[in-house]
């Protein structure tokens, strides 16, 4: 079995390979560095080369503010890189397993969302990763959707390990407090 990671350099990238690596399963990486999944010809090229059994599709633009000022790049990246993806899984008949997120509801119900719940995002972000969601599911047979919520772990960059770092001192710090999530760990 073979397996190709986007995002390799991400939070998530990072744990999946230490895990891969322990269990003596055979991986191929990248990143933005060396793959830019939005760049259609380049990607097809690697994956024919590879040809995985199966495309753990963590690469995305996640930085919300940054997807609704940057727009054009975020649609790239995470939904037309997506669909790229999606169409070479498809042709080489590989498993794909694609991280969405939980920005694809728009937060108005209280009680906890299920994957069966409408979808109804207000923000870029969650636009273009219900888009990639689309595409994964109308193109690959073979697919997973995982949706996630505060992603975190050794390598995140978000709020969460400063939150768990600044608990041991007597500081506060700013987060946002009108939302519901639940944590999850890479």
């Amino acid at each position: 079995m073979k397996i190709f990671i986007t995002g390799a350099d991400g939070a998530l990238g990072k744990e999946m390979q230490q895990v891969l690596h322990k269990n003596s399963i055979n991986y191929i990486t990248s990143d933005l560095n060396q793959l830019d999944i939005a760049d259609f010809k380049k990607t097809n090229e690697t994956l024919l080369k590879h040809r995985p059994d199966i495309i753990l599709h963590f690469a995305a633009i996640s930085n919300v503010d940054y997807c609704e000022e940057n727009k054009d790049h975020a649609f790239h990246v995470n939904a037309l890189g997506t669909y790229g993806l999606a169409i070479i899984a498809k042709k080489i008949n590989a498993k794909i397993l694609y991280i969405s997120t939980n920005y694809v509801f728009d937060g108005s119900q209280e009680k906890p969302y299920l994957e069966h719940n409408a979808t109804a995002p207000i923000n870029e972000y969650g636009k273009t990763k219900l888009i990639g969601e689309n595409y994964i599911k109308d193109l690959c047979t073979r697919h997973f959707i995982v949706r996630t919520s505060w992603l975190f772990g050794k390598g995140s960059k978000n709020y969460i390990p400063k939150f768990i770092a600044d608990d041991k001192k007597s500081v506060s710090i700013n987060v946002i407090c009108d939302q519901f999530a639940s944590f999850t760990y890479t």
